[in-house]
């Protein structure tokens, strides 16, 4: 050692070492981490409870479809649904139906609509509805939506970032009874049409 060079064996000692101490810091890390966001949901309760049952939701705004000609209408054939996903795609029909959020439909509208399967294999997929044909002939709602540079610059300080899933926001929003038909989706279990505003619209 008198030329101050480490052997092999001390290298690898001093990675180890390094190695521990990164993963204690790590850990530490997570456990501050997981507090924060604890006291985030004890501070927003209200935020993070499950969506009320749809008889519950506010009926002082419902969404609206107006379309550009009342005769129009449209007809898909449902997607099709890999064996694998089907069960996952019964267990969403059924929790929106318990929920109150669809039901079943003789419209003579049907778009069509799949499931994505999520990152996270242990969740469910997500139920995607494809209202572009329903989209081309409504009279969009000219409102407008927050810039995308606007928000980055607001959050530009921001010194942790994280994403929250929030499934099922939008079943918040009942829709008008006149325009439930014109929600109707097709799916490998049969036509619902949606009594809340549904994604996609």
């Amino acid at each position: 050692m008198a030329d101050n060079k480490l052997t092999f064996e001390e290298v690898k000692d001093v990675d180890v070492i390094a190695a521990i101490r990164d993963a204690i810091e790590v850990i530490a890390l997570k456990e501050e981490l997981k507090k924060h966001g604890d006291d985030i949901k004890k501070d927003f309760q209200p935020i993070f409870e499950p969506i009320p049952h749809v008889d519950d939701l506010p009926r002082d705004y419902m969404a609206r479809i107006k379309l550009k000609e009342a005769e129009w209408t449209i007809i898909n054939r449902t997607y099709p649904c890999p064996r694998k996903y089907k069960e996952a795609f019964q267990t969403l029909i059924q929790q929106h139906l318990d929920a109150g959020r669809i039901r079943l439909s003789s419209s003579v509208y049907a778009s069509p609509c799949f499931i994505i399967p999520k990152a996270d294999p242990t969740v469910l997929p997500r139920w995607v509805n494809d209202f572009r044909l329903l989209n081309e002939i409504t009279v969009p709602d000219n409102h407008p939506l927050p810039r995308q540079d606007d928000i980055l610059n607001d959050c530009a300080k921001g010194k942790i970032w994280s994403s929250i899933d929030m499934t099922n926001s939008f079943f918040q929003t009942l829709m008008h009874p006149d325009d439930v038909h014109l929600t109707a989706v097709s799916t490998p279990f049969g036509l619902y049409e949606w009594l809340v505003m549904p994604m996609g619209l």
